[in-house]
C-alpha cells in the first residue's frame, strides 16, 4: 500500500478564543518564499468575519491563495459551530 503524498492544498484548522488576539501559525512546503503571502490571504478572512480572538494553523502544501481563503473560510465556520 502507498502513501499518496499531499500536493497544492493546504490544512487549516481554526479556535476561537476569549483572549490572544489574533493568531496564525504557519507550516509549508514553501514557507521561506510564501509565508507573508499565506498570512496575508488568511488575515484577510479572518477580518472578513471580525474575529479578534482566534487561533488559526496553517499546514500548507503548495495551495494557492484562493484555496487557503476557501479552506480558512470553511475552518472559521466549523470552529464558530463549536462554541
Amino acid at each position: 500500500m502507498s502513501v499518496k503524498k499531499i500536493s497544492d492544498d493546504a490544512i487549516i484548522e481554526a479556535k476561537i478564543t476569549e483572549s490572544g488576539g489574533i493568531v496564525i501559525e504557519v507550516k509549508s512546503t514553501v514557507q521561506n518564499m510564501f509565508e507573508k503571502h499565506i498570512r496575508k490571504a488568511v488575515e484577510s478572512v479572518v477580518k472578513e468575519f471580525d474575529y479578534k480572538n482566534i487561533v488559526i494553523n496553517v499546514d500548507d502544501y503548495g495551495a494557492l491563495d484562493f484555496c487557503i481563503r476557501a479552506r480558512t473560510r470553511m475552518a472559521i465556520r466549523r470552529a464558530s459551530k463549536n462554541l
